[in-house]
C-alpha cells in the first residue's frame, strides 16, 4: 500500500476480528498509526462536511472526534478518533493540511487514525457506503499520473507542430532558391551561338566553354574583342 508508507497499518480494510467482542466484522476504513497527537494531514484536498464530536445518528457514531471532507469526485474523506479537531465545517482544504491530532477517542482500544472513505455525502455522510481507501487514493494518483502524461503529450505535440512550420519554411525558402538556380541555369543553357561566330570559328566551337562558372557574358564579350581584333589584323 505505496499510499501509506511511512505509516503503521495496524488493520486493514476488510474483514476482521473485533478488538472488543472477538467475532468477525468487516473494518469499513483502515487503522493508521504515528504517535499520539501526530499532526494528520489531509490525503485529498476537499471541503469539510463534518467537524467534531460524531455521536449517535450522525454517521460517525463511536468514532469520537471526527473531521469528514468531500473532495471533486463527491467522495467523503474521514478521518476518526482525533485527539481533536483543527479545522470547521465549510473549510477548503488542501493535501497536506492538518485536519486534527492522531488520538483515542471514541470506540477505541489505542491511539491512531481510522481513516474510511465512503462514495457519496448522503445520507448520514455516506454511511454504509465505504470503498477501501487504498484502491480508492491509488486511482486518484492514477488519474494525477494521466493528465500530466496528456499535458506533457500536448506539450510536445505543440512543440512538433511549431518545428513542422519552421521545416516548412525553410523548405519553401529552398525551394524558391532551386527555383531561382534552376531558372538560371536555364537562362545560360539557352545562350545560341552567333551566325558570325560558327561562321568564323565552328558550331562546335563553344561546346564546354560557354558553361563555365563565369557565364556566357564575360565569354562573349571576350569572344567578340578578338574577333574584331583578327579583322583589323
Amino acid at each position: 500500500m505505496g499510499v501509506f508508507d511511512g505509516w503503521k497499518v495496524t488493520s486493514p480494510y476488510g474483514s476482521r476480528s473485533d478488538p472488543f467482542t472477538g467475532s468477525r466484522v468487516f473494518h469499513t476504513g483502515i487503522d493508521l498509526v504515528k504517535y499520539h497527537r501526530y499532526p494528520i494531514p489531509a490525503f485529498v484536498g476537499g471541503v469539510v462536511l463534518f467537524a467534531g464530536d460524531g455521536g449517535p445518528g450522525t454517521g460517525f457514531g463511536g468514532y469520537g472526534n471526527v473531521v469528514a471532507l468531500r473532495d471533486e469526485k463527491g467522495y467523503v474523506h474521514c478521518y476518526c478518533h482525533l485527539d481533536s479537531v483543527v479545522v470547521q465545517k465549510g473549510q477548503k482544504l488542501s493535501t497536506g493540511d492538518i485536519v486534527g491530532y492522531q488520538g483515542t477517542t471514541g470506540r477505541s482500544t489505542g491511539s491512531h487514525l481510522h481513516y474510511e472513505v465512503r462514495s457519496k455525502d448522503a445520507p448520514s455522510y455516506g454511511y454504509g457506503l465505504h470503498v477501501n481507501p487504498g484502491e480508492y487514493l491509488e486511482s486518484l494518483e492514477n488519474e494525477e499520473d494521466d493528465e500530466m502524461l496528456k499535458e506533457r503529450v500536448t506539450e510536445l505535440e505543440s512543440q512538433v507542430a511549431a518545428l513542422k512550420g519552421e521545416c516548412q519554411t525553410l523548405l519553401n525558402t529552398a525551394e524558391a532558391h532551386i527555383q531561382e538556380i534552376n531558372t538560371l541555369k536555364a537562362q545560360l543553357a539557352d545562350q545560341t551561338t552567333p551566325d558570325w561566330f560558327s561562321a568564323e570559328f565552328g558550331a562546335d566551337a563553344l561546346k564546354g566553354v560557354v558553361d563555365t562558372p563565369q557565364g556566357p557574358n564575360l565569354f562573349w564579350r571576350l569572344a567578340a574583342v578578338a574577333f574584331r581584333l583578327r579583322k583589323k589584323g
